[in-house]
């Protein structure tokens, strides 16, 4: 579970990386009308892929395996718990 979040901050953080690097490419290309349009295209698809990836991975498996209540998604607020603030019950 916890390897799971690991990797959807890692998604998270990366994305808005990458959305940096890409408006830095676009100050690049600006000049090349033709292709400008389709980085513009591509580049904002494929971040918004990523972020939604990150949210889906946090809904669906940022939860207590025992009681099945989803935690919260603010970053630190449960990264670091070992019992379930619902149950009790202890976290892997």
């Amino acid at each position: 579970m916890k390897k799971l979040r690991r990797i959807s901050l890692i998604l998270t953080y990366g994305g808005l990386v990458y959305l940096l690097i890409l408006f830095i490419g676009f100050a690049k290309f600006s000049n090349n009308e033709k292709l400008l349009p389709i980085l513009i295209s591509i580049g904002f698809a494929l971040f918004f892929i990523v972020e939604i990836t990150a949210m889906i991975i946090s809904l669906i498996f940022w939860r207590c395996q025992y009681c099945s209540k989803g935690f919260p998604i603010q970053i630190g607020s449960m990264d670091k718990a070992k019992i379930c603030p619902f149950c009790g019950h202890p976290l892997e």
